[in-house]
């Protein structure tokens, strides 16, 4: 059963694929720059996650926003 478990978690389909593949290249840049790990570069990537951070919080507050309208208007 834990090597079941152990499998799904890193196998390359479904919802875990980019997570793998995200480690990979981070290993990678890891071994291959001298500067990936710099400070400089850990707070770029973090920039650029917080723009996308706040969008996909927006799209599913808009997404829920529309189901819970169209549910008010069909349960009444």
């Amino acid at each position: 059963m834990l090597r079941s478990q152990f499998g799904a978690l890193f196998s390359l389909s479904g919802v875990n694929g980019p997570l793998v593949g995200l480690l990979l290249l981070c290993a990678f840049l890891f071994f291959t720059t001298e500067s990936f790990f710099s400070l400089r570069s850990v707070v770029n990537v973090l920039d650029q996650i917080t723009v996308l951070g706040i969008l996909s919080v927006a799209s599913i507050l808009s997404l829920c926003g529309m189901v819970m309208g169209y549910l008010a208007k069909e349960m009444g």
